[in-house]
């Protein structure tokens, strides 16, 4: 009977320990992954003069269970300038990226409140980056956005 309680106990430890193997496994992968991302977003050139506003980071998961994908990421600033497309091409240089600008970043005459001014949107086979400057209103600084998912 001892023999049997041993036997059972050594099954229990050695079904517990590849548990939490496999579990420690499973968080290595994701947190090198999520490393990965957030190394490749900290490549685009903002100038440390800007006033970084919010960030959002969702690391990679296992089981990714949302509308928001994962590991996807926000950031947005403050900035001095009013952007160009020419910007906004300097800042996702350095990070390998080419973007496709959507319009000339000029604020319409006609629009009130905060509206995006111009999009770029570009690609490293792995994910997908949107860098949007934001007019908050007339006569006000604009903001930057970077969202990063992956690339469908």
């Amino acid at each position: 009977m001892k023999k049997l309680v041993g036997l059972i106990l050594v099954a229990v430890i050695v079904v517990f320990g590849a548990g939490v193997a496999s579990i420690m496994a499973v968080w290595s992968a994701e947190n090198k992954v999520t490393d990965d991302f957030v190394a490749r977003v900290n490549r685009f050139a903002i100038p440390p003069s800007w006033t970084q506003l919010s960030e959002i980071v969702r690391g990679e998961q296992f089981l990714c269970m949302s509308t928001n994908p994962c590991p996807s990421m926000s950031r947005r600033w403050s900035t001095d300038i009013e952007f160009t497309p020419s910007d906004l091409l300097a800042i996702a240089f350095p990070a390998g990226i080419t973007l496709k600008v959507d319009s000339t970043c000029q604020r319409q005459i006609n629009v009130g409140g905060v509206t995006p001014v111009c999009t770029g949107t570009g690609n490293d086979g792995k994910y997908v980056y949107y860098l949007t400057a934001v007019s908050p209103g007339v006569g006000e600084k604009q903001e930057l956005v970077l969202n990063v998912e992956p690339l469908q």
